[in-house]
């Protein structure tokens, strides 16, 4: 099933939540089927998972969307919190982290500094300063 993504992505505070919820409700108007997920609360937890190497925010993203797909859905507003170098999309596969590249028409964050990182399951998430 084709993927199609929005993301959303920028620093603390720019609107990000605001953006995806107006797309959201402009697709909701034109009666067009979708998901948004907010990448930042995928791995909210103390002590932080990804200090011990704990990919829990993809393991999550992986699992929503799994779930999504299964109810039917292939469109998906993504927002998420982005620091340093911008990130540049890249063919995936969605949810099942194929890297085929013969597979055409999926998007996903790619790695593209400090603040992306792309889990097995092709999407991005995890993107705030992890310092």
């Amino acid at each position: 099933m084709h993927t199609d993504v929005i993301f959303i992505g920028g620093r603390s505070g720019v609107g990000k939540s605001s953006v995806a919820a107006e797309a959201s409700h402009l697709l909701g108007l034109a009666d067009v089927q979708h998901a948004v997920i907010e990448g930042d609360n995928l791995d909210q937890a103390h002590p932080p998972p990804w200090r011990s190497g704990i990919p829990l925010a993809e393991r999550n993203l992986a699992a929503m969307w799994a779930n999504y797909r299964e109810a039917g859905y292939s469109r998906l507003i993504f927002t998420n919190t982005v620091s340093g170098a911008p990130c540049e999309a890249r063919d995936r596969d969605g949810a099942r982290g194929a890297r085929d590249p013969k597979r055409r028409g999926r998007s996903a964050l790619g790695r593209g500094g400090s603040g992306c990182r792309t889990g097995r399951d092709g999407l991005a998430s995890g993107g705030r300063d992890r310092a």
